[in-house]
């Protein structure tokens, strides 16, 4: 909402300032002229919006689909292995970073303007949690390994999801073992 506030803000100010140019170009400073602009303006920001919305959610849903129908072709194609939980390998990709926080203002005072803090003043710790499933399986004779995407997830919640989810479903494709797919549609 923020975002969508303020880029209507950015864009009115332009489309005062492309009023007031052409205004000054065309020599009619009558304000019913000065208005209507500014409200065509506004209009034409409202109209392109509303067509850069509806077209980007029908294409990203419509991504979406074709994803879906991927997996599933995939799915019926491979081989089904149901994974051992037991011989599963939850491995943490955690790390963090420092970033500078320019709305954390808790060193001054309320309603300062100067003496704003230092640089070193701003800094702000953030962390990243992630995972990734290892699954070591006995594949006509051979052991293979198979890890999972990373998962935006700390590895003490998803052995918790992996648990209460009993069952996880591994699907490798009969011709060529490094493509599989790990079933995790029940993190999302």
């Amino acid at each position: 909402m923020w975002e969508y506030r303020s880029s209507f803000r950015l864009y009115y100010y332009l489309a005062f300032i492309a009023t007031a140019i052409i205004s000054h170009l065309t020599g009619n400073f009558s304000v019913t002229f000065f208005a209507v602009t500014l409200s065509i303006w506004v209009l034409m920001y409202f109209v392109v919006k509303y067509i850069y919305r509806r077209y980007v959610k029908n294409k990203k849903a419509k991504e979406e689909e074709l994803q879906q129908k991927a997996i599933e072709a995939f799915k019926k194609k491979a081989e089904c292995i149901k994974v051992d939980l037991d011989r599963c390998e939850i491995k943490s990709n955690n790390y963090s970073y420092d970033y500078y926080d320019y709305y954390n203002n808790s060193n001054l005072p309320l309603g300062a303007t100067v003496n704003l803090p230092s640089y070193d003043d701003k800094i702000a710790k953030g962390s990243v949690k992630q995972s990734v499933i290892v699954y070591q399986h006995d594949r006509y004779g051979s052991i293979e390994e198979y890890i999972s995407p990373v998962l935006p997830i700390d590895n003490i919640s998803l052995l918790f999801l992996l648990d209460a989810q009993k069952d996880l479903y591994l699907y490798v494709d009969v011709y060529d073992n490094k493509r599989y797919y790990f079933d995790l549609d029940f993190l999302a």
